[in-house]
């Protein structure tokens, strides 16, 4: 897993000054600006992991996955892990600042549900 994210930061090394910069801009934007830091975030982390299900096969590295403990079987595994950890690494920030101010959202930032606040609790 650690493997396919360093691989992951190797392909694209912009990605690492664009995590530093989501997470600069997490910790010192105002409260009310984190959701437009988290969509940038979002935005990035997706086009960075779109192509981790295919980058085998395009570079030609299909067979190493072999050698790799759990093999082929655990490449889908592996990929999801890291695809999750990609994701906390662009979110972590904006989760950490809303768990003291709006804990609700920050919890439904890491468990993937969106929290709509003009909705009525039951």
């Amino acid at each position: 897993m650690l493997a396919d994210i360093a691989l992951t930061f190797i392909i694209a090394p912009s990605a690492l000054l664009v995590l530093l910069l989501c997470a600069g801009a997490a910790l010192f934007a105002p409260t009310a600006a984190l959701a437009a830091v988290l969509i940038a975030g979002v935005a990035f982390w997706g086009i960075l992991v779109s192509d981790m299900s295919t980058r085998d096969f395009a570079a030609d590295t299909e067979d190493m996955t072999g050698v790799v403990s759990g093999g082929v079987a655990r490449r889908y595994l592996r990929q999801y892990a890291a695809t999750v950890l990609l994701g906390l690494m662009f979110t972590g920030a904006v989760a950490l600042r809303w768990s003291f101010a709006q804990p609700v959202r920050a919890l439904a930032l890491v468990s993937g549900y969106r929290w709509n606040a003009s909705r009525p609790q039951r």
